[in-house]
């Protein structure tokens, strides 16, 4: 007689790809909704350094002259929007449509990170985990935004939990390759720099993973420290000094600023540091067997090899970062340097913010995530996911370490960073949903196994309330309902005449980008570095004010110049319109707009 286990199997199986193809759609859904929000006008202030970037590559330059961020996605995107210019017989697109096929690319990544997390869930815990993680992951407010913005940030987090879900894999199982995770974690890096956090988990689960393990040759050892006499050597006369006066050359003002002069002293002590540490190591290896079997636990073929292919991956999708170093290595410091002011950091010199930017310790604000996390997803998820973290720790220690670890070095990372934004948090999402999975098998483990079932579905579906309802708030504010910045530049398309000189601030309607019939002058405060009284020697007609007057008039005791600046424009001009977000007819940061008569 036949046997019907392999058709059940089957069905199983279709039943499974049914489920999760639901999940995705409601997770594509919620991403796709409003996402033309703003165009054509630029609302988003990263969303330029894809899409303008990888537009400008259609050109023939395959140098994105960029690296901020690595180049996977300016490198997705140049493939696409050469393929639309292709199809729509070679004709110039418009600025819209490149934003809106970068966004469709973010909105993409994203769903398909809901499948990634559920295969994740499943590995780390069992199949109940892995969809409870896929559902949360499908409504999760914070990734639902960010899927909306032509950023890398979605990538990111893609490929970060596809080379943590490879690693485990292998992991499982000694005979299966680490190759896809090493590929994965190149491609993270290759997304976003901050991809490289994956690389440690994964290199500690493959030394978890190693039973029997043999000492290195004594040559190894003796290789060791040459090295380490090599690059003291090197450290010795390329001194902090010389590391200094190249940076000034890569700077984009000529300054050297005291975070600058910090990151390079940090990274000849790292160097320094690394000689000793290979010096000292080669020579006990040499000498001391017991030594080389240690040494022998973290060097073997599989972690070189392992090293290797991940800087590979990373090169071949971003190559100008070696080919091009010193623009590689001149971008690499503006976002460090960005990253620790909280400010561009092409302006951080003379801006008069410049003082408040600064971090006054060594982690600013510790609560600021915790805060948010919780305000996004409400105390039940919270509270699962700190006992799943704890009942993962329990049954299986080797996952709980490498996942926490994984979650350390982000949170370092984070509460480090003067410039806080939910969007840099997005990479813990898949594991504190996960560990929310295994916390609600951990209680219904209490039950009796009749009601262990439904408890589980009853608190999975509880649980899912706040982060729905918080997605559903989130979507309809910043993508449905309409943008103050849209309606103003609406009112100015109707209103101003052609040829009208404008000064706009930032977070104002961006009209260089859109309506070139007016002649504009972009700055961050209209009265940073101009008198009105100037300004009016320009001929301007309009001024556009956002929300920097407000900060500069709760600060009037430092400015006092430039708030009397304010109060000028305010009595020899006459406010014309303004729009003011109230959460129902508009949102977005406040628009005022002046006319000079």
């Amino acid at each position: 007689m036949r046997s019907a286990r392999p058709a059940f199997d089957g069905l199983l199986h279709q039943r499974t790809q049914f489920v999760l193809g639901g999940i995705c759609l409601i997770g594509l859904g919620l991403r796709l909704i409003g996402i033309d929000f703003g165009l054509p006008l630029q609302l988003h202030p990263d969303e330029w350094s894809q899409v303008d970037i990888a537009r400008g590559m259609l050109g023939g330059d395959l140098n994105p002259h960029f690296f901020r961020y690595g180049s996977l996605t300016l490198y997705q995107l140049f493939t696409l929007n050469g393929a639309l210019e292709l199809v729509s017989g070679s004709a110039i697109l418009s600025n819209a449509t490149y934003y809106l096929t970068a966004r469709m690319l973010s909105a993409v990544y994203g769903t398909a990170t809901i499948g990634v997390v559920w295969w994740l869930g499943r590995l780390v815990g069992q199949s109940f985990v892995g969809w409870t993680a896929a559902l949360l992951m499908a409504v999760a407010p914070e990734a639902v935004r960010q899927a909306h913005y032509a950023t890398v940030d979605t990538a990111l987090v893609f490929w970060m939990s596809l080379a943590l879900a490879f690693g485990i894999w292998a992991f499982e199982k000694p005979s299966r390759s680490w190759m896809p995770a090493a590929v994965a974690a190149g491609l993270a890096i290759g997304a976003k720099y901050t991809g490289a956090f994956v690389v440690a988990p994964l290199l500690l689960l493959m030394f978890m993973a190693r039973g029997v393990y043999a000492p290195i040759p004594r040559g190894i050892s003796l290789a060791l420290a040459v090295s380490g006499v090599i690059l003291g050597v090197l450290v010795l006369v390329v001194n902090p000094a010389m590391l200094e006066a190249l940076a000034q050359r890569w700077t984009t003002d000529g300054d050297l600023n005291l975070e600058y002069q910090n990151l390079i002293f940090a990274l000849w002590l790292l160097l320094a540091s690394g000689a000793i540490v290979l010096f000292v190591a080669g020579i006990a290896g040499y000498f001391t067997p017991r030594v080389r079997l240690v040494l022998g636990r973290f060097l073997y073929p599989e972690t070189i090899v392992f090293v290797l292919t991940v800087i590979a991956v990373f090169l071949l999708s971003s190559p100008f970062v070696a080919l091009d170093f010193p623009t590689a290595a001149r971008d690499i410091f503006y976002e460090v340097r960005h990253i620790q002011l909280g400010a561009a950091a092409q302006v951080a010199v003379s801006d008069p913010l410049y003082a408040e930017l600064v971090p006054r310790a060594a982690f600013p604000e510790p609560f600021f995530y915790w805060n948010w996390f919780l305000a996004q997803n409400g105390l039940l998820v919270v509270g699962a996911s700190a006992l799943g973290a704890g009942a993962l720790a329990r049954r299986h220690p080797a996952l709980f370490l490498a996942t926490g670890l994984y979650t350390l070095l982000l949170l370092v990372t984070l509460l480090r960073a003067a410039n806080k934004g939910e969007r840099y948090a997005l990479p813990l999402l898949p594991i504190l949903y996960i560990w929310a999975g295994i916390g609600i098998v951990a209680v219904s483990a209490w039950l009796t196994e009749r009601r262990r079932m439904v408890s589980r579905f009853g608190l999975t579906a509880v649980m899912l309330i706040v982060p729905l309802m918080s997605a559903v708030e989130l979507v309809n504010q910043n993508f449905i309902i309409p943008d103050t910045r849209v309606m103003a530049w609406q009112w100015l398309a109707e209103n101003l005449p052609a040829g009208s000189i404008v000064v706009r601030e930032d977070r104002t309607p961006d009209l260089e980008h859109v309506n070139p019939a007016f002649r504009i002058f972009p700055t961050t405060g209209a009265f940073d570095s101009r008198t009105f009284q100037e300004w009016r020697a320009e001929k301007v007609d309009y001024f556009l004010i956002g929300t920097l007057r407000e900060y500069y008039g709760s600060n009037a005791v430092r400015f006092p110049g430039i708030v009397q600046q304010y109060e000028i424009l305010q009595q020899q001009s006459d406010l014309v319109a303004r729009f003011i977000g109230d959460g129902r007819t508009m949102n977005g940061p406040p628009v005022w707009i002046y006319r000079v008569p």
